[in-house]
């Protein structure tokens, strides 16, 4: 759960590692011991350095104990690696030199570091942000994968399908069949085309349920459930027409007050009653 920035190890300081093995013991066989994530080619370093090169590569401290008889069985006059494998080889008698990060390359990495965990302070408060809008929300809202696995749900949608007995996080990771069972959804998978139906749920509670696609940089990524109350959304529309009523937004004239009386306007009237 923690971001992880490696500090990585670069030709240069292999090279001032070697450097400083032949200057205190000589031109012999030396041992170089890597990590298996470092990416460097030990074919040219031997090549550049002129040296007598044996290459080991590790990936934990088990690996470091089944180089140990080689190093014997080699005849190695020195061994040049990380900070375990040296330690481990001054504790049998072994000579050792440890590869040292250059200032610059911590610097660099350090840089990496820190913008890292600004990148990731920026996510977590965008990820605050949009979880308190969802929740702020009056609708139900319920997200799922191509799988029909629920893998984001607000806590509206945990009071319409649970009734409040539920959390929202709970709802995470069940089917969408079993909390909307014939919901529909593979269908406005298949037909890219959004489903509206009424609902009710435990206690009588009425509402309507919208399915659609969901869209990530222009690929389906699952479906999308809206879950409104049925009710709030009749009060809703009382009040806006109720609004538009007071704001005197409504019509002036009706077909009575028409004067003509051709049989083509009269014909035309009947028309728009029908």
């Amino acid at each position: 759960d923690v971001a992880f920035v490696e500090i990585a190890i670069t030709s240069d300081d292999i090279i001032n590692a070697l450097m400083e093995a032949v200057r205190r013991y000589g031109r012999g066989r030396i041992a170089l011991v890597l990590s298996g994530s470092i990416r460097i080619s030990t074919d040219s370093i031997r090549e550049i350095s002129g040296l007598d090169l044996d290459t080991f590569r590790v990936q934990d401290e088990d690996d470091v104990e089944a180089v140990i008889p080689e190093l014997y069985q080699r005849e190695i006059s020195c061994v040049v690696g990380g900070l375990t494998i040296c330690r481990r080889c001054r504790e049998l008698g072994i000579p050792a030199v440890a590869i040292r990060t250059g200032d610059e390359t911590v610097e660099r990495t350090i840089q990496v570091a820190v913008e890292t965990a600004r990148g990731i302070e920026r996510e977590r408060m965008k990820n605050h942000l949009l979880r308190t809008l969802l929740d702020y929300q009056h609708d139900g809202v319920l997200a799922c994968d191509n799988q029909g696995i629920v893998i984001e749900a607000n806590v509206q949608a945990g009071y319409f399908l649970t009734r409040g007995t539920s959390r929202a996080v709970d709802l995470v990771g069940q089917p969408i069949d079993e909390l909307l069972p014939d919901s529909g959804w593979r269908e406005v998978a298949a037909k890219g085309v959004a489903k509206d139906e009424m609902r009710e749920f435990a206690g009588g509670l009425m509402t309507v349920v919208r399915c659609m696609p969901m869209l990530v940089d222009g690929q389906e990524a699952g479906m999308l459930f809206l879950i409104r109350n049925a009710e709030m959304i009749r009060d809703t529309d009382s009040q806006i027409q109720e609004q538009v009523r007071q704001n005197g937004f409504t019509a002036q004239y009706t077909f009575g007050d028409i004067i003509g009386q051709s049989a083509e306007m009269k014909q035309r009237i009947v028309s728009a009653y029908q």
